[in-house]
């Protein structure tokens, strides 16, 4: 573990999901009380077996909320 680590729990985040990118958006207040930023950008090259596991695991995670934008084309 980090120690420096700054964590904040969010009601409203947005995640966009592609094949080869995903880019978490918070809202200003939020990103104001962590580093300022608001967007992070993830990029990665998954095989279609990870890929599939990547999306269960936001839908789980996103499961009544909204905020999640997949787009594995």
């Amino acid at each position: 573990m980090v120690l420096d680590q700054l964590v904040s729990h969010v009601d409203d985040l947005t995640m966009s999901v592609t094949r080869k990118l995903m880019t978490a958006t918070l809202d200003e207040k939020t990103a104001t009380s962590l580093d300022g930023y608001q967007h992070y950008d993830l990029q990665f090259e998954l095989t279609p077996p990870e890929m599939t596991r990547l999306i269960d695991s936001l839908q789980q995670i996103f499961a009544g909320k909204s905020g999640l934008s997949i787009d594995a084309t």
